[in-house]
């Protein structure tokens, strides 16, 4: 077992490891930090405990502290409205909510003296999964599941030290987490955007190398005045890429497409030089430490970027087998690799038609006004099932967009309805379906 944090600070201990506009930490510094605020958590008197916070540099401090004083971490996202989290989230102390960084780091410090050891293993972290189509779940990761992950991802897409990655991907996602383990293991910087400049003008003013970005944020990127930039690796991912979308970009940005999610500690596919197969984007083939088969056209993943399972009533309920169905169809080519199709679970009848909701929404993302776009099925009393759509659009107008539509969908599949996304009818907002 390797830890990052120690050997970076040996390896590289001049080098920036956080950088927060004026607050620079080292990562000789960043390991002394740790250390004492290890001293402080000991007056916790915990096992656990909740952070639901935006991404801040002292997040990273506590989160790693944590891990070396085997405090497990639940890692929440901001949105969740309090009445989920004292369903799913087991009484602890919260940080952002029942405590404040600023009060955590005035803690007295316990003196005795620490070692510098951690059971990989173990429960490093539990965050919700972020699908739309069922209600999140608390994922439970070990260090190695992101130490493994950020060892293949490494492999594939270059990191080196001194290199820059831009962190916009917020901390309780395994897409902001597993950023800080690819920059650990290389001593890379972690680079936290200063809100307010503009993507562009944060990737050109901090000199960024790398970024990930989900394809709103890539939208909105090739909206602003094209700036110079030192990118070497642009990855796109989180839901669906437009392959017209991709087109705009690859003009300017050297961008990667990749497909990961919460139980494979990140990424599975990452690739670039896209070839596209009727609108869906050939990945490529799995990352080292990653496992993949298809059954029935459907992904299963597996090895050690494998998440711990799904904690449930103070329980990690262990995955029932070395495979973790995912519920997402693809396709595969010798010599191309494999291409995401669309979710099996979201498929639905109507009126006797099989309609696929990513269909629809890769149609409605083909319009350039609209920037995000989620299609619901809803009981309706003759079909059965009718799709609605939501989406974020600059220039919102149901009737236009549904006259869009038809150039390129069946009949069948026009939305009923077109709304603001904002409509979207949160499921974990709604007490009495949890």
């Amino acid at each position: 077992m390797q830890d990052l944090l120690k050997r970076s600070s040996q390896r590289f201990p001049t080098h920036l490891a956080l950088l927060d506009g004026p607050k620079k930490i080292t990562y000789a510094e960043l390991f002394h930090e740790i250390y004492n605020m290890r001293k402080k958590l000991r007056s916790l008197k915990t096992n656990s405990i909740g952070i639901q916070h935006v991404n801040d540099i002292r997040m990273v401090i506590v989160l790693f502290a944590c891990l070396y004083e085997n405090i497990s971490c639940f890692l929440i996202n901001t949105y969740l409205p309090p009445f989920f989290i004292k369903k799913n989230v087991p009484p602890q102390p919260i940080i952002g909510k029942d405590l404040s960084f600023q009060e955590l780091f005035a803690l007295k410090a316990d003196t005795a003296l620490l070692k510098d050891t951690f059971d990989p293993q173990k429960p490093f972290t539990y965050m919700f999964t972020t699908g739309t189509s069922q209600t999140p779940k608390l994922a439970a990761h070990s260090y190695d599941n992101f130490f493994k992950s950020a060892l293949g991802a490494n492999l594939n897409v270059p990191l080196q030290e001194k290199d820059r990655w831009l962190i916009t991907l917020p901390l309780f996602h395994v897409g902001g987490l597993s950023i800080l383990f690819r920059c650990f293991l290389e001593g890379a910087t972690v680079v936290f955007p200063d809100k307010n400049l503009s993507l562009s003008e944060n990737l050109h003013q901090k000199k960024i190398t790398h970024a990930s970005f989900v394809p709103t944020q890539l939208k909105r990127l090739l909206k602003e005045p094209l700036l110079s930039h030192n990118l070497k690796a642009l990855i796109i991912g989180g839901a669906k890429t437009p392959q017209s979308l991709y087109r705009q970009a690859i003009k300017g940005f050297p961008i990667y497409l990749t497909y990961g999610l919460t139980e494979m500690s990140s990424q599975v596919f990452t690739t670039k030089n896209i070839l596209w197969n009727e609108g869906h984007p050939y990945l490529g083939f799995p990352l080292k430490y990653r496992q993949v088969k298809l059954i029935d056209h459907e992904l299963h993943v597996g090895g050690p970027t494998l998440f711990l399972g799904y904690f449930k009533n103070g329980k990690i309920l262990r995955p029932k087998s070395s495979f973790f169905v995912t519920s997402d169809l693809f396709s595969f080519s010798k010599k191309h690799g494999f291409c995401p199709l669309g979710r099996k679970d979201r498929v639905f009848t109507s009126g006797g038609e099989n309609i696929q909701p990513e269909e629809i929404e890769k149609a409605l993302l083909e319009i350039p006004e609209i920037q995000m776009a989620f299609v619901l099925a809803v009981p309706h009393p003759e079909y059965e099932m009718r799709p609605y759509a939501f989406v974020q659009s600059t220039n919102f107008d149901e009737k236009q967009i549904k006259n869009r539509l038809q150039e390129t969908l069946a009949s069948y599949k026009i939305p009923d309805r077109i709304l603001p996304y904002e409509e979207l009818p949160k499921f974990y907002l709604k007490e009495n379906e949890l």
